[in-house]
């Protein structure tokens, strides 16, 4: 690991010893507003996710998170190497709307996970966070584990399956 990523890593664990964080598991069936955090790569993923609670009548707000210089489309909230300083941190203005909105559930879709998105989890005012199993900190509620299947789609499948199963539980509670 390099340098700057333990300085980064070492800011970060103090951001979030200052944030306080209650996640409020949440009932699919009344979810209203779901954030999603994903990169170029994973597009199939986030259209799937997409097209999942566009159909549910849920507002979703997402940010794409590239890893070079370039812009999807001008429908697209998209953070570049640009809008970061130089440990990885967005610059404040463009993410500042997306982390201080309270959505449901904050879905991080990306499959390798660098010091942009885990700020913007940790950040992130969601009620609920899920994501994928990491090797440092991880600041999800519900960290899901896809083992050697490193596909963003499935991956995005089996968040809204263990959703959906952690209902469930509560219903037959």
């Amino acid at each position: 690991m390099r340098i700057k990523e333990k300085i980064a890593i070492k800011l970060l664990s103090r951001v979030a010893g200052l944030l306080q964080h209650t996640p409020e598991i949440p009932t699919m069936s009344l979810v209203k507003e779901v954030g999603v955090l994903w990169q170029p790569e994973q597009k199939e993923a986030f259209q799937y996710i997409h097209n999942y609670f566009i159909n549910k009548n849920v507002i979703l707000n997402d940010l794409c998170v590239c890893n070079e210089n370039v812009v999807l489309d001008a429908t697209s909230n998209t953070i570049i190497p640009k809008d970061l300083n130089w440990l990885g941190f967005p610059k404040s203005g463009k993410v500042d709307n997306f982390t201080e909105m309270h959505f449901d559930i904050l879905f991080n879709i990306a499959i390798k996970q660098n010091v942009t998105l885990d700020y913007l989890t940790l950040v992130s005012k969601a009620k609920f966070k899920v994501g994928g199993q990491t090797d440092l900190k991880n600041y999800f509620d519900l960290s899901i584990n896809i083992g050697q299947n490193q596909n963003a789609l499935y991956f995005v499948e089996q968040q809204i399956f263990y959703l959906g199963q952690i209902n469930k539980k509560q219903v037959n509670e």
